[in-house]
């Protein structure tokens, strides 16, 4: 009798174990993003920094090799619009993923590289006129924490990343362009 007790327990305690650490394989993220970018840059006239604040969204998708372990392929579209012009900034971001769940809760890290592309325009007399439109080196790192609702839905409550973005020789004058980034990020998770 006591050994049935005792093995009852432990079944318990491990099918408790498994049914708290059932995750999805999939994860499809869809949201809201600001910039925070300081930028510096380099031209034949001389270099200079400062700031901007770009919004935009950002969409990921995760596919979980393990509860704690997965791949995020990440991709971002953000705007700048002043009197000067626009500028647009888009990131195509790869990397690894490791999460805590605990519960209805899932924190992570994650660590991104790829592509960005920038494409400004210039407002001259009216009229808005290409500028300059490149590809550059892209790369994230941080992490966030999600509140999952029901089974297959779960609110980002935020992610906050570093992310730094370069360009090389975008035109005749500029030479070179750096943007260091605080990202943040909202928006809902779907879970398969």
């Amino acid at each position: 009798m006591k050994r049935s007790l005792i093995f009852s327990a432990i079944t318990l305690l491990f099918a408790a174990t498994a049914c708290a650490q059932h995750s999805p394989k999939v994860e499809i993220f869809a949201g809201y993003s600001y910039l925070d970018a300081n930028y510096k840059v380099n031209t034949t006239l001389g270099s200079g920094s400062g700031g901007e604040s770009f919004n935009g969204g950002s969409a990921s998708g995760s596919y979980n090799y393990k509860p704690w372990f997965g791949a995020v392929a990440d991709f971002g579209g953000y705007n700048l619009h002043e009197n000067y012009g626009s500028e647009t900034l888009y990131t195509y971001m790869f990397g690894p993923k490791f999460a805590l769940r605990q519960g209805r809760v899932t924190t992570y890290v994650q660590a991104l590289v790829g592509v960005g592309h920038i494409s400004t325009t210039n407002n001259i007399n009216g009229t808005l006129e290409p500028y300059y439109s490149k590809n550059g080196l892209a790369a994230a790192a941080g992490g966030g924490m999600d509140l999952r609702l029901t089974h297959r839905l779960a609110v980002r409550v935020v992610q906050v990343e570093y992310m730094r973005v370069q360009f090389s020789n975008l035109n005749s004058i500029v030479l070179n362009l750096h943007l260091n980034c605080a990202r943040f990020s909202t928006g809902i998770v779907f879970r398969f």
